[in-house]
């Protein structure tokens, strides 16, 4: 699948808004509590890294890890060094990266990925 290249929009005056077009690589879940669910980025040839942008329902409590392990929740009572980040907003990653997600929250909550190729 050839993934669509980041490209800002610009404002009125031509300055970047950050208003990237639609991605053509969205992937959307319910994360059922406490259950890690992750996607893997793709490898394309001529593309080695992208832009990952992240979006989360409302008062969402959602870890996102790029390591490759399962995201976990943390434990309650002290701080630990991590894999796992509270609801990034997006990242710069390399392509074919193990992306995974898990929630804590009763109801689950809803996550959205964009996915981007960058140019090098």
């Amino acid at each position: 699948m050839t993934t669509n290249n980041l490209s800002f929009g610009t404002d009125v005056q031509g300055r970047n808004a950050y208003a990237p077009n639609v991605s053509n690589l969205i992937y959307r879940a319910l994360l059922v509590q406490n259950t890690a669910q992750s996607i893997t980025l793709p490898t394309e040839a001529g593309i080695s890294n992208y832009e990952v942008c992240f979006s989360y329902s409302p008062g969402a409590n959602v870890w996102v890890d790029y390591s490759g392990s399962p995201a976990t929740v943390p434990s309650a009572g002290a701080f630990a060094t991590s894999n796992s980040e509270f609801c990034p907003g997006q990242r710069t990653l390399p392509s074919g990266t193990s992306i995974s997600l898990i929630t804590s929250d009763s109801a689950g909550d809803f996550v959205g990925v964009a996915v981007y190729a960058k140019s090098s």
